[in-house]
């Protein structure tokens, strides 16, 4: 079968799987609360039936699985069983860029997406994600406080709701091939993500970038077809990428957000004692989240040290320096959302 008749067929069966689980929670709630749509909780507060569909591309034994759980478990306990929430884990609806366009038309609620989802309507977030902008994750939580009006604008404009951002890094480079500075990264296929925030800076380090779906990339390293790929430990070690790779390459070169929208006009349009629920369960979620990711940081480390090694760049300077032109180059390319987003990093950089 070609690509384009394989991505008609992914497309037909998301809006398939949606469709059935919008018909089966809507059908579901008639069933459970008819007639008392505003029934009180524990605490007197009043909530509207609502079902929340939650996509994600990361499995539930990832962070962002775990934070998502969590948000199930909280926001459905606090509206006394009012509002549902169906999580949608591991990409079984889709690559971002398919689920983000979902939300967009009003098939799902919230959303957790990167350059690949959100960056494919605002693309001016990606910039967030430039190679090594970050010495770490307080650095880049500290610029996101500082830009989120900016992308709240932004993604209005284009039919999303900004909520906040699980925050997550760094991302190093997964190779069967040892670099140990930048003349070795010469002729190695490296998949990325398919935005020019990765694919211009890992060329300029001398690699050829390669853009594929998160859930090809274990197969490909695994048959040669790429000689690695980048990203976080959490995830090389949750989708067991350590079988198929035999370095890691301690570069740091990013620390990122995953973006959290929801569609703008459904958001507008909620109860507003749901819509406050929602967001102040989102915000725990966020915090739960970041302490999560700061108790297993370092315990990832050590687990992952077991089965690839570690290897420590002897010129990261080069590195750095290497990219410096490319993110302004590339920065100056995303209008006035990326001025002013850029200006930012470079105000928080050390």
């Amino acid at each position: 079968m070609d690509k384009r008749k394989m991505r008609k067929l992914i497309s037909l069966l998301l809006i398939l799987v949606l469709a059935f689980t919008f018909t089966s929670a809507c059908s579901k709630n008639e069933d459970a609360n008819a007639g008392a749509d505003s029934e009180n909780t524990a605490d007197g507060t009043a909530y509207e039936t609502q079902n929340v569909r939650v996509h994600c591309v990361y499995t539930e034994d990832t962070l962002s699985g775990k934070a998502f759980q969590f948000f199930k478990e909280e926001l459905e306990a606090r509206s006394g069983g009012k509002i549902s929430v169906e999580l949608f884990l591991g990409g079984i609806l889709g690559a971002d860029n398919e689920a983000t366009l979902a939300q967009k038309e009003g098939s799902l609620e919230l959303l957790q997406s990167g350059t690949n989802g959100i960056g494919v309507y605002v693309p001016s977030s990606a910039l967030t994600e430039l190679f090594y902008s970050y010495v770490d994750i307080e650095n880049l939580d500290a610029v996101m406080d500082d830009i989120a009006p900016i992308l709240d604008e932004a993604m209005a404009a284009e039919g999303f709701k900004y909520l906040g951002c699980f925050v997550d890094g760094p991302r190093h480079f997964l190779l069967n091939d040892k670099v140990e500075k930048m003349a070795d990264m010469k002729g190695l296929q490296i998949r990325c993500p398919g935005s020019p925030v990765y694919i211009k800076p890992v060329e300029a380090l001398g690699a050829t970038a390669v853009s594929m779906a998160f859930n090809d990339i274990y197969t490909s390293m695994q048959s040669g077809a790429i000689s690695g790929f980048e990203g976080t430990v959490d995830s090389i070690l949750t989708q067991k990428f350590y079988e198929v790779g035999k370095y890691l390459i301690l570069d740091s070169h990013v620390y990122l957000p995953y973006y959290l929208t929801w569609n703008l006009a459904q958001w507008e349009s909620m109860n507003e004692t749901n819509r406050t629920l929602i967001e102040e369960t989102l915000q725990d979620t966020m915090d739960f989240y970041m302490e999560k990711y700061l108790e297993q940081s370092e315990a990832q480390l050590d687990e992952l040290s077991q089965f690839v090694e570690f290897v420590e760049i002897k010129d990261r300077d080069q590195w750095v320096e290497t990219c410096k032109p490319v993110n302004e180059a590339i920065a100056s390319e995303y209008g006035e959302y990326g001025k002013a987003i850029w200006e930012i990093i470079q105000k928080y950089q050390k």
